[in-house]
C-alpha cells in the first residue's frame, strides 16, 4: 500500500502500532520504552536492520503500511558495521546473543516456522565463526573457540528439525555432522575443500 508523503510516494519504510507502554528493544544499553503513555504510538521503521520493528509486523500485518516508492536517494554505508570486521570482541558480545534473542522472540510470539529459519542461520553463523577463529593465529580470537564448541554442541538434538526446513542446505547438514563426529576431522576436511576443491570448480567454471 503507497503512502503519500510532501506530496511524494515512498518506500523502504513501514508503519506499525505497538500497545503502549511496550518494550520495543535496546539501542546500546538504552531500553526503548513508553511506559505510561496514554495511547499507541507510531513506529515508523526506516533502517535495514530493525529486528524487532520488522517481526512485530510479521504479527500484524493488517496495522502496518508498506511504503513501495523511496523519497530520497541515499547510500547504505556499512563501512563500520562490525560484519565487515571479520572476526572481532563484538561479535561475541553482540550478535551471537542477539541471535539466540531473535529465535526465543519469534518462538514466544508463537512463530516457530520463522524460529527454525533464524535458528538455521544461527548455526550456520556458528560453524563459519568456529572456522574463522580456528585459523586465526591470534590469542584473543583463539580465546573464543571453546564456547563456539559448546554452542555447537548444544544444539545437537535439534539439528535434525533446524535442518529440515525447505530452506536449509544438505550441505551445511553434512558439515555440521562432520563437525559434531570430529572437530579435527571438519577442520582437515575444510582445509581440504578451500585449497583443492574450490580452486578446481572454479577451473571447471571458466572452460
Amino acid at each position: 500500500m503507497p503512502l503519500n508523503i510532501g506530496g511524494r510516494r515512498a518506500s523502504a519504510a513501514s508503519f506499525s502500532s505497538f500497545p503502549a507502554g511496550r518494550n520495543c528493544g535496546k539501542m546500546g544499553e538504552t531500553d526503548v520504552s513508553e511506559r505510561g503513555a496514554a495511547m499507541d504510538r507510531i513506529i515508523l521503521h526506516c533502517d535495514l536492520n530493525s529486528f524487532y520493528a520488522s517481526v512485530e509486523l510479521l504479527t500484524l500485518p493488517q496495522r502496518s503500511v508498506f511504503l513501495d516508492q523511496a523519497c530520497y536517494n541515499y547510500v547504505c554505508d556499512r563501512s563500520t558495521s562490525i560484519m565487515n570486521k571479520g572476526i572481532n570482541p563484538r561479535i561475541f558480545t553482540d550478535l551471537i546473543p542477539n541471535l539466540y534473542d531473535r529465535s526465543a522472540y519469534l518462538r514466544g510470539i508463537g512463530r516457530d516456522d520463522l524460529a527454525l529459519l533464524q535458528d538455521y542461520s544461527l548455526y550456520k553463523r556458528l560453524m563459519l565463526f568456529y572456522t574463522q577463529v580456528v585459523r586465526s593465529r591470534d590469542p584473543e580470537k583463539k580465546a573464543h573457540l571453546e564456547d563456539l564448541t559448546k554452542r555447537l554442541r548444544e544444539g545437537k538434538e535439534r539439528y535434525p528439525e533446524i535442518f529440515s526446513i525447505p530452506q536449509a542446505n544438505p550441505n551445511e547438514y553434512r558439515k555440521l555432522k562432520l563437525f559434531l563426529a570430529s572437530p579435527a576431522l571438519y577442520r582437515a576436511a575444510m582445509a581440504v575443500n578451500d585449497r583443492f576443491v574450490l580452486p578446481a570448480r572454479q577451473r571447471l567454471r571458466r572452460g
